[in-house]
């Protein structure tokens, strides 16, 4: 399998309505699709994709940020962090790993190139027949 090769940072992102930005000054240190519950109540889906960023690499550039502290099964806790006029979630910081910055695959922008899988130019649906 051929995978494209990922760019060379700075890789930037936001959030829907542009209020906040982000980037993070380093090369991915892995992707990661997490079907937890509560991944999937906090995105509405069956998983959610993050990209994982060093903590240090990784920096908040604009925008007003809600930040909710969530206590996992395991005890572990996260911040979760939301743009605090669209809702969007953007990233999250595990307090078990501060070296880490889990960011929302969905919210890095497609100009910096392909983090991930770039999705489909038309949304696609399973139908039962």
């Amino acid at each position: 399998m051929n995978r494209p090769p990922i760019p060379d940072p700075p890789h930037r992102g936001g959030c829907l309505c542009g209020a906040v930005r982000f980037r993070f000054d380093a090369r991915p240190l892995a992707v990661n699709a997490c079907h937890c519950r509560d991944c999937q109540r906090l995105t509405g889906a069956t998983n959610f994709i993050t990209v994982y960023s060093p903590r240090e690499a990784f920096v908040h550039e604009k925008g007003q940020v809600d930040r909710y502290r969530k206590r996992a099964d395991s005890g572990n806790e996260s911040d979760y962090f939301r743009c605090a006029n669209c809702g969007t979630r953007l990233w999250h910081e595990p307090l078990v790993t501060p070296q880490w910055t889990m960011v929302a695959a969905g919210t890095v922008s497609k100009d910096t190139g392909n983090v991930v899988v770039e999705p489909p130019p038309t949304p696609t649906a399973v139908t039962r027949q």
